[in-house]
């Protein structure tokens, strides 16, 4: 992943990521140092896939040009980060950018760029994000990067996705998981590292908006 980051910081003008996966986290006495994972062995739990640290992919970000970064996976959002003692969470990390805002949707910042994480766990993409319609959480990403990537903002996309799944207030709507709350279940042998076990096994998360959710795929 390290080589691939680097690539386009060097060669592109604007770029974005979505990572699907598992997520990390580790209190380092101060601060929480964020983690994802390499997936080409997530099937063996006895040989687990590389661990990609938030700093170790801060060192790749040379220019800035990770505009948007999407990562489904648990912890990423608990924290925008920044540089003290030492660079750590993953929207510091991808972004450079420190104190982003902690809601780009209601209150975006100026700066031309936004991160998207789950704070605690992150849901399977098989459960449902609105039960009554139907609509799975994978079905909710495939409307957003729809609008994303084609034309709409970031807070757009996300307003409009939610709509189509079910939630008539978009993002805002009350009952909105994403934004509210949602509960989702792991099963004890794959567990993301950094949860503590349950006694059901069922765990909570958010999802959060950093940055400027007014910026735009298409022309940044």
């Amino acid at each position: 992943m390290g080589g691939r980051i680097l690539y386009c910081e060097l060669y592109s003008t604007f770029a974005t990521v979505l990572y699907l996966g598992h997520g990390g986290v580790q209190n380092m006495g101060g601060y929480y140092r964020f983690s994802i994972y390499e997936q080409a062995s997530h099937n063996d739990k006895y040989q687990p896939p590389p661990v990609i640290y938030d700093y170790k992919i801060f060192n790749q970000m040379l220019f800035g040009k990770h505009r948007f970064v999407f990562l489904w996976s648990c912890f990423q959002g608990n924290t925008p980060g920044n540089n003290t003692p030492t660079p750590h969470g993953m929207a510091y990390c991808w972004t450079r950018q420190p104190d982003l805002s902690q809601d780009g949707y209601s209150s975006p910042d100026s700066r031309p760029y936004c991160f998207i994480g789950f704070q605690m766990a992150s849901p399977r993409l098989s459960e449902y994000v609105k039960e009554s319609t139907g609509n799975l959480f994978k079905h909710w990403l495939v409307f957003f990067y729809y609008y994303a990537l084609n034309g709409d903002s970031i807070n757009n996309a996300l307003r409009k996705a939610c709509e189509t799944v079910g939630y008539a207030g978009g993002w805002l709507d009350p009952s909105n998981v994403l934004r509210v709350g949602f509960w989702t279940y792991f099963r004890p042998e794959f567990l993301p590292p950094g949860i503590p076990p349950s006694p059901d096994n069922r765990y909570q998360g958010w999802m959060k908006v950093f940055g400027n959710g007014n910026i735009n795929l298409l022309w940044g």
